[in-house]
């Protein structure tokens, strides 16, 4: 059934469709992955906090995770650490701290993309709690070099939050809960 979608996208549309943005004067919502080779005038970057932007999370490897493909059967093995260069449990280590160094390489290179899409404005934001966070998180490694950038005189920082002295999130002990789906509204079945 796959191939027979091809073949109708092939007949009918040309090809598969592109997720390229347009030019048209709109918002766009990419990824950094997509957003790579392109500009805007103003750009956002939500969400630089400690774990968000650069995530942290190492990438599943093949001698933990038997569904992932192994490094050296892969087309681009030789961008991956060689398997040659490890041997038994210190080769191993090795070799997981060899692959968490290129997890983060990839992290800042993506981080290079993300600051360099905007012409003239960029805007990132952070948080020090999320919604149903008990313990603070803080700016990311990326928000710091941001703010540090514009503290000598190369950008503005419209508003740094300092790091607030509560240890527990205070938004946790105001929960509010709400009925869903909401209860119908009398007056508005009596109009009808």
């Amino acid at each position: 059934s796959f191939l027979a979608y091809l073949r109708a996208a092939d007949e009918h549309q040309g090809g598969l469709d592109s997720t390229a943005p347009s030019s048209a004067d709109s918002v766009k919502l990419l990824t950094v992955h997509k957003a790579k080779g392109l500009e805007w005038d103003v750009v956002y970057l939500p969400d630089l906090t400690e774990g968000g932007f650069p995530s942290g999370n190492a990438r599943d490897v093949w001698t933990r995770q038997p569904q992932v493909l192994p490094f050296p059967l892969r087309g681009d093995a030789p961008d991956f650490p060689a398997v040659a260069t490890w041997r038994g449990n210190q080769g191993l280590k090795q070799f997981v701290t060899q692959v968490k160094e290129q997890d983060a390489a990839e992290e800042h290179r993506l981080g290079y993309v993300a600051f360099t899409r905007a012409k003239r404005r960029l805007v990132v934001t952070s948080h020090w709690w999320g919604p149903t966070q008990k313990t603070k998180r803080g700016p990311s490694e990326f928000l710091a070099v941001a703010h540090t950038f514009c503290a000598e005189g190369r950008g503005s920082v419209a508003h740094w939050e300092t790091e607030p002295e509560d240890a527990l999130n205070p938004a946790l002990e105001d929960v509010r809960h709400h009925v869903w789906p909401a209860p119908p509204d009398a007056g508005a079945e009596l109009e009808r």
